[in-house]
């Protein structure tokens, strides 16, 4: 497992970043949406209960997303591409301002051994970078 910590001093508040961050995931959602491609989504349901960043979130939204990114390979790729592998899963669980977002690909690897991408994202306001384990 590879683990990379980034960290992004934002020129805005955590709540001004909330209404951006959704802003902007639908308005790209809603562009990259046509002809079967883009965004499917199949779960977007209240979720408690669930302990995340070691237990100091527990309630927030769940979404289980599919994106189909079939038009995004070379034209010359897609014959040889079968349907099923152009297809990557996401499951988020938003607990703002502490998010945790997986993505895999469960026609690659069924059992998200060998490729699945986790993100843990923490939001904090008046924070320049320098706090260390914000979460633990």
């Amino acid at each position: 497992m590879l683990v990379r910590e980034y960290r992004i001093v934002m020129p805005m508040t955590t709540a001004e970043f909330q209404i951006g961050r959704a802003f902007a995931y639908m308005e790209t959602a809603r562009k990259q949406t046509h002809k079967g491609e883009g965004v499917e989504i199949l779960q977007d349901e209240p979720f408690d209960n669930i302990p995340l960043c070691h237990g100091r979130y527990n309630e927030g939204q769940f979404t289980h997303k599919i994106y189909h990114l079939r038009s995004k390979i070379p034209s010359f790729v897609r014959p040889f591409v079968p349907n099923g592998l152009t297809r990557i899963h996401e499951h988020s669980w938003n607990s703002f301002p502490y998010l945790l977002t997986e993505l895999y690909a469960p026609e690659w690897d069924e059992n998200r051994e060998k490729f699945s991408i986790r993100f843990e994202t923490l939001c904090l306001d008046n924070n320049r970078g320098k706090d260390e384990n914000v979460c633990y």
